[in-house]
């Protein structure tokens, strides 16, 4: 389904994502199964959005093609890098950890990290989000949405932190010490990771990827490292968790270096009048006038905390909240009821097929990334410009993300079937039909997930979700119809139809919001 594009490869720590508990088992051991191909998978990928998006640039204004599409190319290439180095540095960190604790041990540190990352799911509670989408249209607010988002967090977090203090051991399968005491630790590793998520979000909305790049490479090599010098001392789980903590607590400082580093001078030339435009140049990645000082750390005795800012904060957040929730459920409901209708073997051949779609779909979650700042700054413009400059955006994203889909299809069309049998061997061509499937829902997921980002830009996230829990109820029933006679095919079928289905709502909704766009200015 379409969310898990958006949400499914963002702000999920180290890899650890709590759906369900039920089944997991079943899941986990295909996933472990599958993992070794993950880097083969991505590598034809590469790219092909970014040069897309990069030719569709001659068809636009030319004092706002610096701006605009190379810009978001740029800020796409490296966002997918991100998500490569992530799951590169995570394999590594999965090999190191389950040679090292056997394979109880590597047990017990997924159920710390399942249940950490879950907390910090909740406590974060969308909060990343709304600061990425105001942001990117009030540069000016960055220190005000800063400090009272970590206000607002540490609030949301107490009840974590209480869980994990006090019921731990209620948590844990027959109050295990070690995994009680791991679990405990592991409070440096959530507040670290929401102050963390904080300052990413800022550089999103600034569009600036690059300090996240550089987090992550130091961030996860650190990590590595110190977690295989804890592994082969044989050192106990807590302390394995507690260096994850401040592993993330080195790439705050850091993260707060490179956020002093965040200022932008004032443009050279500004539109006539008092509008906000669009009017860089060739290397300037101004999109909005911001006095030199905005982006400057305040004091501690200047702080802007307001009680009203964090409660309209938390207000804003919840939809994005509920979206995440939305998404956790979309990823893993289908597999179960495959598993429940058709048994194991089944969902080893939907498990395979998925592996390369979900692999594909890390080239436009990275794009969606990119995009979310920069239709949030031209919608919050509100100018001639800004509203041309936007629809031209939105038609050049979903041409390039048609040809991106209708060329995954074609290759899997022709290379499924050999695909598979060179990456898992001859058991697996069953799995032919439904990689070609799954492959094709990329084409109207695409869609829904570009018309997602603007209607989160434009502030509509309840309508989204709106549609996303009717789109969940319509793909889980296709599925209970399909799955008998299909087989793991019929999840894939489901998926297509209920894609395709939510496409004209989401088509019919953005096009109310260009038209008043349009008539607005």
């Amino acid at each position: 389904m379409t969310l898990s594009l958006f949400f499914g490869s963002a702000h999920t720590h180290k890899g650890y994502l709590l759906v369900t508990q039920l089944d997991d088992r079943r899941l986990a051991r295909w996933d472990e199964e599958l993992s070794h191909t993950e880097q083969f998978q991505q590598l034809p990928l590469f790219g092909i959005l970014s040069v897309l998006l990069y030719l569709s640039a001659a068809m636009t204004i030319p004092t706002l093609r610096p701006s605009i599409f190379i810009r978001i190319g740029q800020n796409t290439g490296i966002l997918l890098l991100v998500n490569i180095a992530g799951a590169g540095m995570g394999f590594l960190m999965a090999a190191v950890l389950g040679r090292g604790l056997g394979d109880a041990g590597f047990g017990q540190y997924s159920f710390v990290m399942t249940w950490l990352s879950s907390l910090m799911l909740f406590s974060e509670f969308g909060l990343s989000t709304v600061i990425t989408r105001d942001i990117a249209a009030q540069p000016e607010q960055t220190p005000r949405y800063l400090v009272n988002s970590l206000a607002g967090k540490s609030l949301l977090s107490l009840p974590a932190i209480l869980i994990l203090l006090v019921l731990a051991p209620q948590l844990t399968p027959d109050q295990n010490p070690p995994v009680v005491a791991a679990l405990r630790s592991g409070i440096i590793f959530l507040a670290s990771g929401l102050v963390y998520s904080s300052f990413t979000a800022i550089f999103r909305a600034h569009q600036v990827m690059t300090p996240i790049l550089w987090l992550t490479l130091s961030g996860q090599f650190v990590l590595l490292a110190g977690t295989l010098w804890l592994v082969l001392l044989q050192q106990p789980l807590f302390l394995i968790i507690a260096w994850a903590g401040l592993s993330q607590v080195g790439q705050c400082f850091l993260a707060m270096v490179f956020y002093q580093k965040l200022k932008q001078p004032w443009p050279e030339k500004l539109a006539e009048g008092n509008s906000r435009e669009l009017v860089g140049t060739q290397g300037d990645s101004t999109f909005l006038p911001v006095p030199t000082n905005s982006y400057e750390f305040p004091s501690v005795r200047s702080w802007p905390i307001s009680r009203a800012m964090i409660l309209e904060l938390i207000m804003k957040a919840w939809p994005f909240a509920l979206a995440g929730i939305l998404a956790a459920l979309q990823l893993r409901a289908n597999g179960l009821i495959l598993a429940y209708l058709q048994g194991d073997q089944a969902l080893g051949w939907y498990a395979a097929a998925n592996r390369f779609v979900e692999t594909g779909k890390q080239l436009p979650a990275a794009f969606y990334s990119a995009m979310l700042p920069a239709m949030a700054a031209m919608v919050g413009a509100r100018n001639a410009a800004q509203s041309l400059a936007l629809q031209k955006t939105l038609a050049q994203s979903r041409l390039g993300l048609l040809a991106f889909g209708a060329l995954a299809s074609v290759g899997a069309l022709l290379l499924a079937q050999p695909i598979l049998r060179l990456t898992y061997g001859p058991a697996y061509e069953p799995a032919t039909t439904t990689l070609q499937i799954l492959t094709l829902t990329l084409i109207p997921s695409a869609q829904n997930s570009l018309l997602i980002i603007y209607l989160y830009a434009c502030g509509d996230e309840k309508f989204v979700n709106l549609l996303t829990m009717i789109g969940i109820v319509v793909n889980l029933g296709l599925c209970f119809w399909l799955i008998p006679t299909w087989g793991p095919a019929g999840v894939a079928l489901a998926l297509l139809l209920a894609e395709s289905i939510l496409y004209l709502p989401y088509k019919m909704r953005a096009a109310k919001y260009q038209h008043h766009q349009q008539h607005e200015i």
